[in-house]
């Protein structure tokens, strides 16, 4: 269902609860509410600005995906209470009227109006196709199970737009000629009640009545016999007009969205929040200029107003993110207090490497499910066991060489954040970063040991961020010790004078980042050579204790010898055995 439909018909739901609430709210308030709660779920559209791995939710990541968090009951409850705390701030006082309800009810009635509008738009959500998101978490965060829709209807219904758009403006033109007409609006509450109640009616009809939409068939298979459907059962003076209307959205959609950067996104949001702070402004100085004569218009200062819009949207977003930022800041350390890296192995998977080893269902080992790079703005690798699906939730993940733990913190979003510091022999210095983990064992300060447990896979904070468990695994090199353990690289690109761009963001990623694992793969050669350097070390000295030890057994022999009879001193028996023994230690080294 589009847009339209969902503002229309939660106008005319306003129009419908009205008269059983006009004790507490205005039409026109009420109204408007409804439409709003109505289209707000829709809001997670701009999840696009992501990229279309988190609109269609192929990162698993509900909170940022179209039809995801803000499609479902938690989506609701959170505009609820947003709609509430901006009651609050920009309409709620203390000074009252005799005529006014008390803030208890007002408060119930808002709520209760928000409430309804989030649910229709989910009922009717559940009407239609289901798309490549596989139906609707209508729970979610409290449940991760989906709700298959009915398919009764495809992505728009035409019929269904001009019959709820006919209907809403209906009942404007009712109570507007009302209103001219000094008739009371609540002589036409009956009709408009009986209007809605029969608009209703007939779109439940025409749905029962549908075929139904085939998505089984495929997207462009589905659509044009839905088309064919919707044309048929329109009148022929809409039947050029809509099927134009639909072939020329439609194209205008694929062509803009692919093209739409997000620079695009920032000129939009600074356009309209500098439109609306100009316009408080305004209304302020010109209330400070006429104060006496508009002191009794306004119930609540516009000076309040503009101060609380500037606390909120330009002082408090920035001083928020600052200070998220500052709490999870790795510790500083200095050089001598890092263990030295000799080598480094795979963070999941068995110590010979992450092909083989227990994953939760079997030993086959891990896989990377999301590269470095891939797409252009991950920094890092996903790590899932073969087993699939959450057979790997709660299996163990370990160190990848000797550090130092500077950062083990329960982050929003991300999670159990885990950030180890390693020293190279040749005196560099990296990060390992392991994300979403479900336990962490380990605090700041702690010095860890190659292979050594410091978590489990998890989904994120709470287990509840990410559908399916993962490790999300990081190298950073030592130029991004100054960044927090939460940066994401790619914030960078909304910020206009940072000078990245998503063209040129693999490249800064490139900078600052190491594929994590090529430098495994790497330093593991590394240490392998160190290790066979180690064991020929390790022969060669006890090849040498073996010549020493029979050198000494052979001086022995010479003493016993000289003791015996004075003349044997000068036989060359003993150096004939020294000589043999040196031979042949020299041939099995490892012969003690």
């Amino acid at each position: 269902m589009t847009v339209v439909d969902h503002a229309m018909t939660g106008g005319l739901l306003g129009f419908a609860l009205h008269p059983f609430i006009r004790k507490y709210i205005s039409k026109p308030k009420a109204v408007i509410l409804l439409m709003l709660a109505s289209l707000l779920p829709d809001i997670d559209y701009i999840t696009r600005l992501f990229g279309t791995g988190y609109y269609y939710n192929t990162v698993n990541n509900l909170y940022v995906s179209h039809r995801g968090f803000f499609h479902s009951v938690g989506g609701i409850l959170f505009f609820t209470a947003l709609a509430l705390c901006f009651y609050f701030l920009f309409w709620w006082t203390w000074k009252k009227r005799e005529e006014d309800p008390p803030t208890l009810m007002k408060v119930m009635v808002i709520a209760g109006l928000f409430l309804a509008g989030g649910v229709l738009h989910l009922f009717e959500d559940m009407l239609g196709p289901n798309g490549p998101w596989g139906g609707l978490s209508l729970f979610f965060p409290f449940s991760d199970a989906k709700y298959l829709g009915l398919n009764l209807y495809g992505w728009y219904d035409f019929f269904l737009i001009y019959l709820f758009t006919g209907a809403f403006f209906s009942a404007v033109m009712l109570y507007a000629i009302a209103h001219l007409s000094r008739i009371p609006s609540e002589k036409l509450d009956r009709i408009i009640l009986v209007l809605v109640a029969g608009t209703f009616i007939v779109a439940a009809f025409h749905l029962w009545m549908s075929p139904g939409y085939p998505e089984e068939l495929g997207f462009k298979n589905a659509e044009r016999l839905w088309k064919a459907h919707q044309l048929s059962i329109l009148p022929e003076t809409l039947r050029h007009f809509s099927d134009q209307a639909q072939t020329t959205g439609m194209k205008t959609l694929f062509a803009t969205l692919p093209n739409i950067q997000t620079k695009h996104y920032m000129i939009a949001l600074a356009a309209v929040f500098g439109g609306l702070i100009f316009f408080l402004f305004v209304r302020m100085v010109v209330y400070l200029l006429f104060r006496k004569r508009l002191q009794t218009h306004y119930r609540i200062s516009p000076v309040r107003t503009f101060l609380q819009v500037i606390l909120i949207f330009l002082i408090l977003p920035p001083a928020g993110v600052g200070l998220y930022f500052h709490l999870n800041m790795p510790l500083s350390l200095k050089v001598d207090a890092i263990p030295v890296a000799y080598g480094f192995a795979y963070p999941v998977g068995g110590e010979k490497g992450f092909e083989k080893g227990w994953n939760g269902k079997n030993d086959k080992g891990w896989y990377v499910g999301q590269s470095f790079l891939e797409p252009f703005y991950h920094p890092g690798e996903d790590w899932n066991g073969k087993g699939g699906g959450n057979t790997d939730f709660g299996q163990p993940v370990y160190a990848v060489a000797d550090g130092k733990v500077v950062f083990a913190e329960n982050c929003f979003h991300w999670g159990n954040m885990l950030l180890v510091q390693h020293q190279l022999p040749d005196g560099q210095i990296v990060f390992s970063l392991y994300a979403h983990l479900k336990d962490m064992p380990v605090k700041a300060g702690d010095v860890v040991r190659k292979r050594q447990p410091v978590g489990t896979i998890g989904r994120g904070y709470g287990d509840a961020t990410y559908k399916a468990a993962h490790l999300h695994f990081e190298i950073r090199k030592g130029k991004m010790s100054g960044y927090p353990v939460t940066f994401w690289p790619r914030t960078l690109t909304y910020v206009p004078w940072s000078g990245v761009s998503p063209d040129n963001l693999p490249q800064w990623i490139d900078g600052h980042y190491l594929d994590p694992s090529d430098f495994i793969a790497a330093h593991r050669a590394h240490q392998e050579k160190t290790k066979k350097s180690k064991n020929k070390s390790h022969l060669a000295t006890n090849g040498t204790h073996s010549k020493e030890e029979g050198a000494a057994s052979v001086s022995t022999l010479d003493k016993k010898a000289a003791k015996g009879a004075a003349n044997v001193a000068a036989t060359p028996a003993p150096n004939t055995v020294y000589e043999q023994s040196q031979d042949r230690d020299a041939e099995n080294p490892t012969a003690d």
